[in-house]
């Protein structure tokens, strides 16, 4: 994928805990296993990535934060309704009165 060129993509990010840390601190709370998973290359579904130093995956600040951002999902329409208890509930109360 061709993406265009960012102001912070030469700030590298080299290693999962420097990518799960510097996700943390933009308010993108990932722990450095899940970052592992999704850097790893039978997953690859974290943010692109540059390159390897040795064994690390690297990337740039701009694309971890594009790829934090593409991972919000949109807020889902609430009913006008309230939420109705299961009818199985329902019959657990009656039977106990």
């Amino acid at each position: 994928m061709n993406t265009p060129k960012r102001d912070d993509d030469d700030d590298v990010l080299i290693g999962n805990r420097a990518i799960a840390e510097f996700s943390t601190s933009e308010g993108f709370s990932i722990s450095v296993s899940s970052m592992s998973k999704y850097t790893s290359p039978a997953i690859n579904t974290g943010p692109q990535l540059i390159g390897y130093y040795g064994a690390k995956p690297a990337s740039t600040k701009g694309l971890v934060r594009v790829w934090n951002r593409s991972r919000i999902r949109p807020v889902r329409a609430r009913s006008d309704q309230p939420a109705q208890a299961p009818a199985l509930a329902q019959v657990h109360v009656e039977a106990a009165k």
